[in-house]
């Protein structure tokens, strides 16, 4: 019986392990997707509020 817990044991550590390092390459993946996104949007809006400003008329 104890060769049996020590194996479960063993495959369970092993399973948890390896789900810990897919989750965190997961999330570390995720962060970087939602990073980029965040800065394209962010270099969209700059660049498109730059170009309503160059189209409104200049009053002298």
């Amino acid at each position: 019986m104890d060769v049996c817990n020590a194996a479960l044991a063993a495959i369970l550590k092993s399973g948890l392990s390896t789900f810990a390092k897919i989750a965190n390459d997961s999330f570390k993946s995720l962060i970087s997707i939602l990073t980029e996104q965040y800065l394209s949007l962010s270099a969209t809006i700059i660049l498109s509020r730059a170009a309503s400003e160059m189209m409104q008329p200049i009053n002298c």
